[in-house]
């Protein structure tokens, strides 16, 4: 059966578990989104795809949710569930994660709709 997402033929089925880890998750976060095509912002969207793709990563493997979970998030991005978890598992999170998801960064709702865009593209199959 093929992985249904990047994040699974990255890590393999059982794998996003691995990015309970915060270093773990940055580096998958880093290595879904390298060459994601964001066009000539390329570099700023994918910055920012990274950082919440991380915390999302995170989020999942801390609440033991999947690939289509953390797909389900990002294509919902007023969903405050990812930050929850966040701040349910403070201990395990580092602060700086929980308070650039809080701020919403970027603002402007179109970056911010590029933002997520940039990051479900990462996970495309």
């Amino acid at each position: 059966m093929p992985a249904t997402s990047r994040t699974e033929a990255l890590l393999g089925p059982t794998g996003l578990a691995a990015c309970a880890s915060p270093s773990v998750a940055d580096e998958v976060a880093a290595a879904l989104v390298r060459d994601t095509g964001a066009g000539p912002a390329a570099g700023y969207f994918e910055e920012y795809a990274r950082i919440f793709l991380r915390s999302y990563l995170l989020a999942a493997a801390l609440s033991g949710n999947d690939a289509a979970q953390l797909t389900t998030w990002l294509s919902q991005p007023h969903d405050p569930t990812p930050l929850q978890i966040l701040k349910d598992h403070h201990t395990d999170v580092p602060h700086a994660w929980i308070d650039t998801l809080e701020s919403g960064l970027p603002t402007s709702p179109e970056e911010r709709a590029t933002l997520f865009g940039t990051a479900l593209h990462a996970l495309r199959p």
